[in-house]
């Protein structure tokens, strides 16, 4: 599963946690979902940015270098977009903008801080 880091800033008292997950495509869709949990619970719901890594074919991704395939070109191009944001959770959505995805894993690292 994803790796996760969680540091506390003594300075302005924010917590910060990092990670990668992937969310996965059965192949011949442009739109996929994943709830991603938080490896520590936020006090309040924090910020979250992400950003898509590439995509890995195959077997299951067990690093965030595993994502080698590159987007572009006349394949699928994605827009990253995350939702119903918590203390312990959020859902990050990759929809395709041109083309439909084929069967593969597609990695995202995220960062969240509140």
């Amino acid at each position: 599963m994803a790796e996760t880091k969680v540091t506390k800033n003594e300075i302005d008292l924010k917590t910060r946690q990092t990670g990668w997950d992937y969310v996965t495509f059965p192949g011949g869709t442009n739109l996929a979902t994943k709830t991603v949990t938080f490896p520590t619970a936020f006090p309040v719901a924090p910020k979250v940015l992400i950003t898509p890594t590439g995509y890995k074919t195959g077997g299951v991704p067990t690093a965030v270098s595993d994502f080698t395939g590159e987007y572009g070109g006349t394949g699928a191009v994605p827009l990253a977009v995350v939702t119903d944001i918590s203390t312990t959770s959020f859902v990050v959505s990759i929809h395709s903008v041109s083309g439909n995805f084929g069967a593969s894993y597609n990695g995202l690292v995220w960062t969240a801080e509140a």
